[in-house]
């Protein structure tokens, strides 16, 4: 039995690669290793933990560190993968018969971009509290004596409000992620105006068609 592939090896890049590198390195194996294109489950999923792992700063340092890939961030990957999923879905359901002329891809990093947002402004609402509180705290004293029952109140609060930040700071992480791993990909779409044929554009144009059926099939099989 030959010796396991590092992940850089997986993807063909080396030790220091960039973002971007890894990125495009991606888009070229996952397309060499995905069973629809000679490849099989096996090394297609393979190229894909190897990239989510690299493309995470702290998962990529830990790895460089110890060559080892933590089990609890698969988990969470199932959980987002699940995600883009239901987003997926949600998207093709919401574009009903304009289907065809929607960039499902741009729409999904919509939804994600706008969680992002919201998530970071409970963020500020939730520190801003937290503030409110501090100040509350020396307005408030015992003529008679240093003990003080709303130190309790308002550090029960307080802790309450930090736990609820922090599990906010988990769900920004997990979106950006989504939104990361979204990014790799593109959707062909055709043009509303009408024209000889069909003719479906990403970034920039290409004058060839794809039935939406089979696109939508290969971007599910990444993420199932």
């Amino acid at each position: 039995m030959g010796k396991k592939k590092s992940l850089y090896e997986l993807l063909e890049v080396k030790m220091n690669a960039s973002a971007e590198e890894l990125k495009k390195a991606f888009r070229k194996m996952s397309k060499k290793t995905h069973p629809d294109k000679g490849g099989t489950n096996e090394e297609f999923q393979e190229t894909k933990q190897a990239y989510e792992v690299l493309a995470d700063p702290k998962r990529r340092r830990r790895y460089d560190e110890t060559g080892e890939v933590d089990e609890e961030q698969q988990d969470i990957n199932r959980t987002i993968h699940s995600e883009i999923a239901q987003v997926f879905f949600a998207t093709i359901a919401n574009a009903k018969d304009k289907i065809e002329h929607i960039d499902i891809i741009k729409e999904m990093v919509k939804v994600f971009s706008s969680g992002i947002q919201s998530a970071e402004g409970i963020q500020s609402e939730l520190k801003g509290k937290i503030n409110e509180y501090e100040v509350l705290r020396k307005r408030i004293t015992n003529k008679e004596s240093d003990e003080n029952i709303f130190d309790q109140f308002i550090n029960s609060e307080i802790g309450k409000i930090n736990e609820s930040i922090d599990n906010n700071n988990q769900t920004v992480e997990r979106l950006n992620k989504a939104k990361t791993m979204l990014e790799v990909y593109e959707c062909e779409y055709e043009l509303e105006e009408e024209h000889d044929g069909p003719m479906w554009t990403t970034a920039g144009q290409y004058d060839k068609y794809r039935r939406r059926n089979k696109i939508c099939e290969e971007f599910l099989n990444d993420f199932t």
